[in-house]
């Protein structure tokens, strides 16, 4: 959820068939790297290994891997884009995992939302309706209502790949991982911190750097996973308001490391309208920046002195 507002349809149109076309590759042929330096000519060597390494696992994945016994929600917030959560949706109940939940909380929709939720009949799908609670208050009130082994998000203008609830799923139960990230692709790979675009879709898949954290988050919600953290919330805070999945990063990895997982978690739109990533700008963006630094900061001072005791 990103507020109220509506892209065009033909730009929904567009992405949605972009997911479905990589879906159908499952990036299993990106290991072929002249289709992928058709998309990003500028690909580097560790980006193409990169690619090896993902297109390997979701192989396995999908064609040797049997299914996982643990549960994983999804949480998903909404507000007047019927047009984009329908596609959401679909992403989550095509995934290759069953044993999911899809929590979808409609922070006071005027669109066709109410009458699109009401329509489910899948019972994995649990919706509720709010009034105005905001991005950071909704997606508390989803973390509340999930019951899996595992938690993941998904925004409404994004699509989950179809492998990433069972890559989620084999990676909880088959190891002690409490934190998780895997790889997206973007729709217009630059099209983000401010950078220029490029013309063609690019694979986002940074390597954690606490360090970095403390000025620019490297992993997105929408590539997030991990074990239910009762007392890690999204924090309203409005100098943040922008910037709350950085700091719901930071507390995640206060005491654990996210591990990397060679898999595509999720297509990342960037046309869409009213995202939240496309402010806050100016003297905003500052306060922001400035404020999470200050956290990142606090933060390495309390594992410090944690370390000396």
């Amino acid at each position: 959820m990103t507020g109220p507002g509506s892209g065009t349809t033909s730009n929904t149109t567009r992405f949605d068939g972009l997911a479905r076309t990589v879906s159908a590759l499952g990036l299993r042929h990106v290991a072929n790297l002249g289709l992928y330096r058709a998309w990003n000519p500028v690909a580097t060597a560790r980006t193409r290994r990169q690619i090896a390494d993902i297109a390997a696992t979701m192989w396995w994945v999908e064609h040797a891997l049997g299914e996982q016994p643990l549960s994983v929600s999804v949480v998903t917030c909404t507000r007047n884009r019927a047009h984009l959560l329908e596609g959401a949706i679909r992403s989550v109940t095509n995934q290759w995992h069953h044993d999911w939940q899809h929590v979808i909380v409609d922070d006071g929709s005027t669109d066709g939302t109410p009458e699109l939720l009401a329509a489910m009949s899948d019972p994995r799908v649990i919706t509720t309706s709010t009034s105005g609670l905001g991005l950071a208050g909704a997606r508390n009130l989803g973390l509340d209502l999930a019951t899996g082994d595992a938690i993941a998000f998904l925004d409404d203008d994004n699509r989950l790949h179809p492998g990433w609830l069972k890559a989620v799923a084999w990676a909880f139960a088959t190891t002690d991982v409490e934190v998780a990230f895997g790889a997206r692709v973007m729709e217009r790979y630059e099209s983000i911190h401010g950078c220029a675009a490029t013309d063609f879709p690019g694979l986002h898949f940074p390597r954690f750097d606490r360090r970095r954290q403390g000025y620019l988050n490297s992993i997105d919600v929408g590539a997030l996973a991990h074990r239910p953290r009762p007392r890690v919330r999204f924090d309203g805070d409005p100098r943040i308001k922008t910037t709350d999945d950085w700091d719901y990063v930071r507390q995640l990895s206060a005491t654990d490391t996210p591990r990397a997982l060679p898999v595509v978690s999720c297509f990342y739109a960037t046309g869409a309208s009213n995202r939240l990533t496309d402010g806050p700008a100016g003297a905003n963006a500052l306060i922001a920046s400035r404020t999470m630094a200050e956290r990142h900061r606090s933060g390495a001072d309390e594992r410090a002195r944690a370390s000396r005791c």
